[in-house]
Parts: structure tokens; C-alpha cells; sequence
């Protein structure tokens, strides 16, 4: 789900008009904190991206309480945000 996410705020940075493309995570990040209209997404990017690293590297399977009320919910908070700045066609 970080991936999806990952993908949905990198979009969002290209199609500002003076694109960002970001080689490191720590350089996005920075990006989504210090973003005017995206910076109120990134408590649940940083839930997604921790999630990731939890199952990635601690082999450690979110609940499915956790998958429902903070996973999902984090990318539909995403999705919905940025979808306000990216013009559908």
C-alpha cells in the first residue's frame, strides 16, 4: 500500500509546474511536509511507510483491525487529497 501511495504524491509532484522527481525517500518526505496543499497527508504516508518497513523488514503482518481502520484508511486519504490537485482526463 506505501508503493500506491508513494505513486499517487510522486504524480501529484510532476504535474506541479515546475516538476520535482525524487531519487531518495528522505527527499520526499521533506517534500510532503513542506508541501502548502499535500502537507496534511503526511501522518498517514509516514503510517503507510512505516507499515512498510514493519512487513519488509520485521516480517510483521499488520492486524486486521490495523489493515481496516489504519492502512486503508491512510490511502484513501491520500488518494482523496491528492486527487484534488491532479486534473482528471
Amino acid at each position: 500500500m506505501f508503493y500506491a501511495a508513494l505513486h499517487y504524491v510522486q504524480s501529484y509532484f510532476v504535474s506541479r509546474t515546475t516538476a520535482k522527481h525524487f531519487a531518495k525517500h528522505i527527499d520526499r518526505d521533506a517534500a510532503i511536509e513542506s508541501d502548502t496543499h499535500i502537507g496534511g497527508i503526511w501522518n498517514d504516508y509516514r503510517s503507510l511507510k512505516d507499515w512498510s518497513i514493519k512487513a519488509r523488514y520485521d516480517a510483521k503482518k499488520p492486524s486486521n483491525s490495523d489493515f481496516k481502520n489504519d492502512i486503508l484508511k491512510s490511502l484513501a486519504n491520500i488518494k482523496k487529497e491528492i486527487n484534488r490537485y491532479i486534473p482528471l482526463t
